[in-house]
C-alpha cells in the first residue's frame, strides 16, 4: 500500500512539474516573459501594468484609470503634449486606483494628468471580494506563492472557443478586440439584434459613501501633487442602465458633484440606446470612446446630448433630467 501511494504521489509530482514547465514556456498570461505580441485569452493586467510602469517611471506622464470599460479610450488622439497610458483592468475600483497612484508616485513616476472613469460597479463592487482573485491582485501582493499559482493553473489556451485579445501593455495600455470588431463589421445587423443585448450586466451592492470617500482622497492626492484630474462616468448600455437602481446611481452622482466636476456620459441617449456601439451590455466600442475624447478634450463634435458637464451648481437639474427619462420608459 505504501509503495502504491508513493507511486501516485510521484506521478502527481511529475504531472505538476510538466504543467509548470508548460505554463512557463508558453506563458499564456505574459506573467513570466512579458511577451504580448500575440493575442491572449487573459492577462493579469493590474500586475503586469504596475510592474511595467515602475520599471519605466519617465515613459508616461498621464494615466487613465477605470474598469475594463475604459479600454476603448484611444488616448493617443489627445494632442496636448502629454503621453498617456490606459490603466484599464477588469473591474478596477477607486480604492485600487488610489493605491496605484500612491505607489506610482512613491516610485518616482511622473504624473501630470489623471483621468478617472466611473460607472455603476465603482460604487457597487467591494474590493475585498477580489483579494484572492489571481488575475486582479496588486503588484505588491505578488510573491512566490502567486508566481507558483500561475505555474500550476490550467492555461486558457485549452479553451479553443475563447476569442483572444491583443494586450498593448508596453504601448498604450489598451486592449484591442480585433476579432470581435471584424465580426461586427461583417454583419452589423446580426450584431445589433444579438440576444445578448437583452441581458443586463447589472450587479448589486452599496458602497456609495465609501466610494465617494475614496474619490475625495484621490482628488486631494492629485491636488497635493499638482496633478490635473478629469473625472467622467462611462456610457452605460440601455439594458444595464434600466436594470440599475437609478435612485442609487443618481445619489452617487449627486455626492460626486460635491467632490469634483465630471462628465456624465450615462443616461438614455442615441449612443447608449444603439447596440451597434457596444460589444455587450457592459463594454462600449472604440467609436464611442472617440466621441468621449472629443467631448472632454474638444477635439471633435460628438452628439449634443452625449456627455454632460456636471458640477454642484447644476447636479440637481441634471438629475431631474435623468429622472424624466425614467418616467418616459
Amino acid at each position: 500500500m505504501k509503495q502504491y501511494v508513493e507511486k501516485i504521489l510521484l506521478l502527481a509530482g511529475v504531472l505538476l512539474c510538466c504543467l509548470a514547465i508548460f505554463n512557463y514556456c508558453m506563458d499564456e498570461y505574459g506573467i513570466f516573459h512579458g511577451n504580448y505580441s500575440e493575442p491572449k485569452s487573459a492577462v493579469p493586467q493590474h500586475f503586469v501594468k504596475i510592474r511595467y510602469l515602475l520599471a519605466h517611471p519617465k515613459r508616461y506622464d498621464a494615466f487613465c484609470f477605470g474598469s475594463s470599460r475604459v479600454e476603448s479610450l484611444d488616448l493617443s488622439r489627445i494632442d496636448n503634449g502629454l503621453t498617456y497610458y490606459n490603466m484599464t483592468y477588469t473591474e478596477g475600483l477607486p480604492q485600487e486606483w488610489l493605491e496605484d497612484l500612491r505607489l506610482l508616485l512613491a516610485h518616482g513616476v511622473t504624473i501630470k494628468q489623471v483621468l478617472i472613469g466611473l460607472d455603476d460597479i465603482s460604487y457597487i463592487s467591494d474590493p475585498r471580494a477580489y483579494k484572492s482573485n489571481l488575475f486582479r491582485a496588486h503588484y505588491e501582493q505578488y510573491n512566490w506563492k502567486t508566481y507558483l499559482a500561475f505555474l500550476t493553473v490550467r492555461p486558457f489556451a485549452f479553451h479553443a472557443s475563447e476569442q483572444k485579445i491583443m494586450y498593448d501593455v508596453y504601448g498604450t495600455g489598451r486592449t484591442f478586440h480585433h476579432q470581435t470588431e471584424q465580426l461586427i463589421e461583417e454583419d452589423p445587423d446580426k450584431h445589433i439584434h444579438d440576444p445578448k443585448f437583452m441581458e443586463s450586466s447589472h450587479q448589486t451592492g452599496d458602497r456609495v459613501d465609501a466610494t465617494i470617500s475614496e474619490i475625495r482622497t484621490i482628488k486631494q492626492l492629485t491636488e497635493e501633487h499638482g496633478i490635473d484630474l478629469i473625472v467622467f462616468i462611462n456610457p452605460t448600455h440601455k439594458t444595464t442602465y434600466l436594470a440599475l437602481d437609478r435612485g442609487e446611481f443618481n445619489e452617487f452622482k449627486r455626492q460626486l458633484a460635491h467632490v469634483t466636476g465630471y462628465y456624465d456620459f450615462s443616461g438614455l441617449n442615441e449612443i447608449t440606446e444603439n447596440n451597434y456601439n457596444y460589444y455587450d451590455t457592459a463594454h462600449y466600442r472604440p467609436l464611442v470612446g472617440d466621441m468621449m475624447i472629443d467631448r472632454m478634450f474638444r477635439t471633435g463634435t460628438p452628439p449634443q446630448d452625449f456627455g454632460v458637464w456636471v458640477t454642484e451648481d447644476n447636479v440637481e437639474k441634471h438629475i431631474r433630467a435623468l429622472e424624466s427619462q425614467d418616467d418616459s420608459q
